[in-house]
């Protein structure tokens, strides 16, 4: 789909507070409609669309099963500790591609890896045994806990998870079909430090607001939510030297994540938050007497692209990390949809180069991909629990990114898209090698793709094929349709859901 600006809120949000019985096994793309100010979805492929905007993902982890606590033994001799159960395997990767298309037409699809398998659950220590009777011999100790495996979102043993999902994201000791919606945003790049020359604040400012619009994600199933921040820098988030470094982010930036965090904790929600889009790949410009600055200066230059890194990611990272509702940060999306601001290599396999969208200063892959691993280190470093992640605008481009140590994939599938890799591929079939994979962007509508299959069926597909998750685009223009996700939510119960 095409990249002119339009606005659209992403909100992924899973099934809030799932019933306590388990729910059984089971699992969209249309060009989007001009916006408020803001970066819009797409065009259909092979037209010259409108800005196409990706959308986010639902992290996944890769964390070891529960191990259970032995049994203290009697009085005797002490129990032997218990054993530590073994890692479950990854989840499945996750297909599909998505995001509007700039102006270039679909192309043929690429080969994917097999999706990772869950591994079992360790098993509990042995009680120890009693001692002769009459001896008075001492108590016997119980066994130790074994120990829970070590993974992103989970920091260690964990309690037994009684409705996990065997192919979904591990997060806060659970392992869910990460069930969520994009939110985008309310105000395009200026829900965190607000658009002061606009007289528009950020999420501080009006928590009623926002507050209402994730209760009612929350009460539709909803329990993950992709919410963009700096898709361009026209609001007061970033701040700028005299040499258009930025410098920090604003106290108003700083304000705006506590309060999303707050609010997701209030409404049961878990967040992933977008940090950039391809959008920020527009030239430096004034929109409506606000200067924007591009940021292919910035990405394209090692020490520049280490001040945004910085000076913009770490402190992001720093100031949810401070939040008492951190735990609510179930990930990080680097950025939505990078491909479309990636120079062609000339050497791409299958005739499946970068297209990049003529409105964008482009970068090469070798810059773009050293902005993704250089923030996803320091995103791990500053909040070690939280899951990072690409929104990926297709799996047209697997090739290029199949190496990048994302905990989870994030791609985006539209009818474009749709034409070249069905959304009923399994998820080792996109290229994207053995990671979770989350569908980020579809349409959330009656029918996603344009056929005869419905938003249900398409779901249940990516259930039963082993995908981690999925999040529809997106809440301001699909309100009406929550009851899909909904009656999703409903049919599968706590397993679609942390």
């Amino acid at each position: 789909m095409a990249i002119s600006i339009r606005s659209r809120i992403l909100v992924a949000a899973v099934a809030a507070s799932a019933a306590a019985s388990c729910g059984t096994e089971g699992s969209s793309d249309s060009t989007g409609g001009a916006g408020q100010s803001g970066a819009g979805h797409g065009g259909a492929a092979d037209s010259g669309g409108t800005t196409g905007n990706g959308g986010g993902a639902t992290a996944t982890g890769l964390g070891g099963s529960v191990d259970t606590a032995g049994g203290a033994g009697e009085t005797g001799s002490a129990g032997a500790p218990a054993s530590g159960g073994s890692n479950p395997g990854s989840g499945g990767s996750n297909p599909g591609s998505g995001g509007s298309d700039p102006g270039s037409g679909g192309t043929n699809p690429g080969s994917g890896g097999e999706p990772g398998s869950g591994g079992d659950p360790g098993s509990g220590g042995e009680p120890g045994s009693g001692g002769d009777p009459g001896s008075g011999g001492e108590s016997g100790s119980g066994g130790d806990p074994g120990s829970g495996g070590s993974n992103p979102g989970t920091g260690g043993g964990c309690p037994v998870d009684e409705c996990p999902m065997p192919s979904g994201l591990v997060y806060d000791c659970k392992q869910r079909f990460a069930l969520g919606i994009n939110y985008a945003w309310h105000t395009f790049a200026g829900d965190f430090g607000g658009i002061p020359d606009w007289s528009q604040g950020g999420v501080s400012d009006a928590q009623a607001t926002y507050s209402a619009e994730l209760g009612q994600m929350a009460t539709n199933g909803v329990s993950v939510v992709r919410w963009w921040m700096f898709p361009d820098f026209r609001g007061a988030g970033v701040e700028f030297d005299s040499s258009d470094n930025p410098s920090g982010i604003s106290s108003a930036a700083r304000d705006d994540i506590l309060t999303a965090l707050d609010l997701a904790e209030v409404n049961d929600l878990h967040l992933v938050l977008t940090i950039f889009s391809f959008d920020n790949f527009r030239p430096d410009r004034t929109d409506n007497g606000i200067f924007v600055r591009g940021m292919s200066p910035m990405v394209s230059n090692a020490s520049r692209r280490a001040t945004l890194v910085n000076n913009v990611v770490r402190p992001v990272a720093q100031a949810a990390a401070l939040s008492s509702n951190a735990h609510r940060l179930l990930g990080w999306d680097v950025i939505n949809e990078p491909e479309w601001a990636v120079s062609p290599t000339g050497s791409a396999p299958g005739n499946q180069d970068f297209t990049p969208n003529t409105e964008l200063e482009p970068v090469t892959l070798a810059d773009m991909k050293a902005l993704i691993n250089e923030s996803m280190a320091v995103l791990h470093q500053e909040t070690p629990d939280a899951l990072v992640s690409v929104g990926w605008a297709a799996a047209k481009w697997a090739w290029a990114f199949s190496d990048v140590n994302v905990d989870f994939h994030q791609p985006h599938i539209y009818g474009w898209v749709n034409e070249y890799w069905p959304y009923t591929l399994a998820p080792g079939d996109l290229g994207y090698g053995s990671k979770p994979i989350v569908m980020g962007e579809f349409s959330l509508a009656q029918m996603p793709f344009d056929t005869n299959d419905t938003f249900g069926q398409v779901l249940n597909s990516w259930w039963d094929n082993g995908y981690a998750g999925a999040w529809p685009w997106q809440f301001a223009e699909q309100s009406g349709n929550l009851s899909l996700i909904n009656s999703f939510a409903d049919d599968k119960g706590c397993p679609a859901g942390f």
